[in-house]
C-alpha cells in the first residue's frame, strides 16, 4: 500500500478557501498524479515564498481579527512609525486611523465582512505612532485566519504623492 492509499489517522485535515472548508478525505489524495502529501508540501512551499513576498513588500500589509492585529509586515512598523512590526501585533486597528475617517473605516470593514468581498480602493487619513498624520490608500480583503474571520488590509502611503499634487495645482 503506497502512503497514497492510506487513510488519515484521527483528525480530517481541513482546507478553507473562498470562505468555505473541504475536508481532505482518502479519496482526493490524488492531483495530477502527486499524492496529497507532495501537493501539501508544495503549497508549503508556494505558502514560505508568499510570506516572503509580503514581508519584503514596501505596501503595508495588516491582517485585523477580533479588534485586534495579528499581523503587520516590516512596511507597516515602518509606515506607522512603530519599532518593529511585532510591536504592532495586539493593538486595535482603528489606532492607526485618523479620528475623521474612523466611521467610514468602520463600514468599509462592515461591508467586507458582510459582503464576503474586497472593497474598493480607498483613500484614508492615518495616524503613526508620533500621532503624525498621514495618507494611505488601501484595500480591505475579507479572510481566515487561524480559523477566525479576518480583515487583510494592503496599503500603501501616498501623503508625499498627494503633497506633489497640491505643489503641482497652486503653481499652475
Amino acid at each position: 500500500m503506497t502512503k497514497a492509499d492510506q487513510s488519515f489517522e484521527g483528525d480530517v485535515p481541513e482546507v478553507a478557501a473562498h470562505g468555505k472548508k473541504t475536508a481532505v478525505t482518502p479519496d482526493i489524495q490524488k492531483h495530477g498524479g502527486e499524492t496529497l502529501h507532495e501537493v501539501v508540501a508544495a503549497l508549503g512551499c508556494s505558502e514560505l515564498q508568499f510570506r516572503e513576498i509580503v514581508e519584503r513588500s514596501t505596501d503595508v500589509v495588516l491582517i485585523h481579527s477580533e479588534g485586534r492585529i495579528v499581523y503587520a509586515n516590516p512596511a507597516a512598523a515602518w509606515v506607522f512609525g512603530a519599532a518593529s512590526a511585532m510591536f504592532m501585533l495586539g493593538r486595535v486597528p482603528m489606532t492607526l486611523v485618523h479620528p475623521s475617517d474612523q466611521a467610514a473605516a468602520r463600514e468599509r470593514i462592515l461591508r467586507a465582512t458582510t459582503t464576503n468581498a474586497a472593497v474598493e480602493p480607498q483613500e484614508v487619513r492615518c495616524v503613526r505612532d508620533d500621532r503624525s498624520d498621514l495618507r494611505m490608500e488601501n484595500i480591505a480583503l475579507p479572510m481566515t485566519s487561524e480559523g477566525r474571520p479576518s480583515i487583510v488590509v494592503v496599503g500603501r502611503e501616498i501623503t508625499a504623492r498627494r503633497q506633489d499634487r497640491r505643489l503641482s495645482e497652486n503653481s499652475a
